[in-house]
């Protein structure tokens, strides 16, 4: 965006060592991080916009209201994630600046390397510095 970043986060990709699928099911796990991650990197912006780039999609720069967020399709449906993470800092109060972020990924997306995760965890991170929450 043509600037320093406020916030820059990081969250890895995992493998389930043992145990994938189960642990919703009360089944035990092992997980373990890997090298691969996920970066963001956010800045407020005086607009109420959540302004979103990622150089692993073709999708280029999305803008979208934030009163007025709703679910993505299609080649937009990763957004959902970060979406998600949004809505459920804004349910429990928090409130949410107007805010750009970049996405950056060494992880390969449905891999089963937890990349939605580690773009939800980045996400919330970021929400977290930007509000100081």
């Amino acid at each position: 965006f043509g600037r320093e970043p406020d916030v820059l986060t990081t969250a890895p990709g995992r493998i389930n060592l043992i145990g994938e699928h189960i642990d919703y099911l009360g089944g035990k796990v092992l997980p373990m991080a890997i090298d691969r991650n996920i970066t963001v990197c956010a800045a407020r912006i005086d607009t109420p916009l959540l302004r979103v780039f990622s150089d692993h999609t073709k999708t280029g720069l999305i803008e979208l209201r934030l009163a007025e967020l709703s679910p993505q399709s299609k080649e937009r449906s990763w957004l959902n994630y970060i979406i998600g993470v949004v809505a459920n800092y804004a349910k429990r109060g928090v409130a949410i600046p107007g805010f750009e972020m970049t996405v950056h990924s060494t992880l390969p997306a449905g891999a089963g390397l937890s990349s939605s995760a580690a773009l939800e965890t980045a996400t919330a991170l970021a929400i977290e510095s930007l509000t100081n929450t």
